[in-house]
C-alpha cells in the first residue's frame, strides 16, 4: 500500500486510468480513502469484500457489490459490459489458472527441475501481465520443460507450508530452499490462491464469480470459525504430507496476529512444528531471521 501510494505520487503511475482496492482489512480501507483525497479525477471503487463467508448473506453482499463495480465501469469506459464478455474473460483467467497448476503439479512431484522462488515469480507475473501473453508464455515453457524432463534436485527435501497472505520478496524463499527446504503449498493472494480454483464456466458469470470468491481457503481478515480453520488446516497438513509450517506475518497485521494463537493450537495437535516469522516490504533477509530459520529447519530434519 505505502510503495503502490508513493510511486502514485512521483507521477510513476500516471498511465492508469483508475483503480479498484478491495476491502480486505482496514489498511486497505483508509489506502482507498487516501487514494480518492489525492486522486479524484480518476477513477476510484472501493470493493466491499464480505467479511462472513458462510450463509446466504454473503452470496448477496458481494453479487450487489460486483454489479455496482461493473456499472460504474460501464459508465466509466462508456462501454456495456455483458454476459458474453465476463464468460470470455472467465475462460482467459481459467486457462491461465489451468496452466499454472500443471506447471505446479510437476513442480510438487519431482518431474521437472523448477524451484519455488521461480515458480512464484511466474504467478506474480500473471498477475501484471496480460492473461493471453501470459498464457502463451507459460505453454511455451511447459513444452519445454516436458521435452527435457529434467528431475527436480528437491525432489527428497522438507515440505513445508508457506501460509500468510504474501510473499513480499524472493530471498526467504530462496534460502529456504537453500537449506533444503521445498514450500509444498501456500496459501498467499500471490501464490496458490489465484490459481488453485476455477471460475464455474457453466453458470452465470457474477454468481461463478462470487461462488469463486467464497469457496476458497480460509484466510486471515474475514470472519472463519476456529472449528473452520481446523479443518481447513487438518486437510491440507493430510494431503501434501506437510511437516512444517512457515507463518509469514506482514508487520503490524493485526488481523494475522490475532489468527496466529489458535493456528499454532490446531498445529500442535497435529504435531507439527511452526515458525512465526514477522516480515517487512526490505528486499534483504535478516541475519536474525537466517538464524531462526536455519534452527527451524533443523527441527524439522530431526523430526523427520
Amino acid at each position: 500500500l505505502k510503495s503502490a501510494l508513493e510511486m502514485a505520487l512521483h507521477g510513476d503511475l500516471d498511465f492508469i486510468d483508475g483503480m479498484v482496492i478491495p476491502y480486505v482489512c482496514d489498511a486497505t480501507r483508509a489506502f482507498s480513502q487516501a487514494w480518492e483525497v489525492n486522486f479524484p479525477y480518476l477513477f476510484n471503487n472501493c470493493l466491499w469484500l464480505p467479511k462472513k463467508i458462510e450463509g446466504d448473506s454473503p452470496k448477496k453482499f458481494l453479487y450487489q457489490e460486483f454489479t455496482r463495480l461493473k456499472k460504474q465501469l460501464e459508465t466509466f469506459t462508456g462501454q456495456v459490459i455483458d454476459t458474453h464478455d465476463l464468460s470470455r474473460s472467465i475462460a482467459l483467467y481459467n486457462k491461465n489458472r489451468r496452466l499454472l497448476r500443471e506447471l505446479w503439479a510437476m513442480r510438487k512431484d519431482g518431474s521437472i527441475a523448477l524451484t519455488y522462488s521461480d515458480f512464484s515469480a511466474m504467478v506474480r507475473a500473471s498477475m501484471v501481465m496480460p492473461k493471453k501473453q501470459h498464457s502463451e508464455l507459460l505453454l511455451e515453457l511447459l513444452e519445454e520443460v516436458k521435452k527435457r524432463e529434467k528431475p527436480s534436485t528437491q525432489k527428497d527435501a522438507i515440505k513445508v507450508w508457506l501460509f500468510g497472505s504474501l510473499s513480499e520478496h524472493a530471498s526467504i524463499l530462496e534460502y529456504l530452499e537453500h537449506l533444503g527446504i521445498m514450500v509444498e503449498y501456500d496459501n498467499l493472494y500471490n501464490g496458490t490462491r489465484s490459481f488453485l480454483h476455477d471460475v464455474d464456466e457453466m453458470t452465470d458469470p457474477m454468481e461463478g464469480l462470487v461462488n469463486w470468491r467464497l469457496k476458497q481457503d480460509p484466510l486471515s481478515c474475514f470472519h472463519y470459525s476456529q472449528e473452520q480453520w481446523k479443518r481447513s488446516i487438518t486437510t491440507r497438513i493430510k494431503t501434501d504430507d506437510i511437516r512444517g509450517v512457515i507463518y509469514l506475518a506482514p508487520r503490524y497485521c493485526e488481523c494475522m496476529e490475532f489468527d496466529y494463537p489458535f493456528i499454532a493450537a490446531a498445529l500442535q495437535e497435529l504435531q507439527v512444528p511452526v515458525l512465526y516469522l514477522e516480515t517487512d516490504m526490505s528486499t534483504d533477509m535478516p541475519e536474525q531471521m537466517k538464524t531462526r530459520v536455519e534452527a527451524f529447519a533443523e527441527i524439522l530434519r530431526e523430526k523427520n
